[in-house]
């Protein structure tokens, strides 16, 4: 994941008003796509590549919970109205807080993506 907004601490409602995306690169699945094809002609590809590719469908499965995480984040905070904003700011920040270290600690070669979904 990564937070758009690192400088939301800086405005009136500090951590109330953040914008996350993951950043999972659709160029990334046509190389893993390409990779397979390649390796199935019996052209020469780097393990590393081929490592990544055979890892498709976990890298798959994490950007749609980690889609549907965000689309839940966006949901229950564009919902609130600034009243309430006020009244849940420190709920807010603390789950901003534990956002934030989907975007600080985890890349997609961590190996511990599905306990940061799960959790």
């Amino acid at each position: 994941m990564f937070n758009a907004e690192q400088n939301a601490r800086n405005n009136r409602k500090g951590d109330v008003d953040r914008v996350y995306f993951v950043n999972f690169s659709p160029e990334l699945k046509v190389i893993i796509r390409e990779a397979q094809y390649l390796d199935k002609i019996g052209k020469d590809v780097p393990q590393t590549i081929i490592n990544i590719a055979l890892q498709e469908n976990n890298y798959i499965h994490h950007v749609d919970k980690l889609e549907q995480l965000l689309r839940e984040y966006k949901v229950a905070i564009s919902d609130l109205k600034d009243v309430e904003k006020d009244l849940l700011q420190q709920q807010i920040k603390e789950m901003n807080i534990y956002m934030d270290k989907g975007c600080e600690n985890h890349n997609w070669f961590s190996l511990s993506i599905r306990e940061y979904i799960k959790d």
